[in-house]
């Protein structure tokens, strides 16, 4: 697990690393030491938080969100380029006023961007609840499926089943009632 964590930080470099400086940027404007710590146990929780959702929707949707997803690789690199050309020109456009050293002007754009991030930051605990409520709800549904499928296969449900609970099972099979060389008058 220690070598599949340090790849993952090594792989995960390209897209944390910009927020990781900001963290470090902000965490030496503090002055105090106990700002500082607070700065990255904010991240650290933050980031974990995020990474526990995403496993934890991963295992519970699983198989059934695979052969959903299955359907989609045929298309994955468009819908990637799609994605990655829509990304560039945001971050070309929001940032062109400062590479080129003019004036940041207010445009639609990034007083949307202002918006959402004011929404965000403001509704944090209502997006931490909906969140929340996803995993249980993937959770439930999973368990659900699971169960449909048990009994449409003729499987009982765990622990209601013949031995689940510790009772014997009074009309199983056995070689013997199907056997007719046991019986007197049969011809084997």
């Amino acid at each position: 697990m220690v070598a599949f964590g340090i790849g993952y930080a090594a792989a995960s470099l390209g897209c944390t690393l910009g927020v990781l400086l900001a963290v470090i940027a902000q965490a030496q404007a503090v002055a105090s030491y106990a700002g500082l710590l607070a700065v990255f146990a904010a991240y650290a929780a933050g980031s974990a938080t995020v990474l526990m959702l995403v496993s934890a929707g991963t295992a519970i949707a699983g198989a059934a969100l695979g052969r959903r997803i299955t359907g989609l690789a045929k298309h994955s690199n468009r819908i990637a380029a799609f994605i990655l050309t829509i990304t560039g020109a945001y971050l070309s456009w929001y940032w062109y006023p400062a590479a080129t050293g003019g004036t940041a002007q207010a445009n639609s754009l990034a007083v949307w961007s202002a918006a959402a991030s004011a929404w965000v930051s403001d509704n944090s605990t209502l997006i931490a609840a909906l969140a929340a409520a996803v995993v249980l709800a993937s959770a439930l549904a999973v368990l659900n499926r699971r169960r449909r499928l048990r009994i449409r296969q003729g499987t009982p449900p765990t622990g209601e089943g013949p031995g689940q609970s510790g009772e014997p099972d009074c009309c199983a099979p056995t070689p013997d009632n199907n056997s007719t060389e046991d019986r007197p008058g049969t011809i084997p």
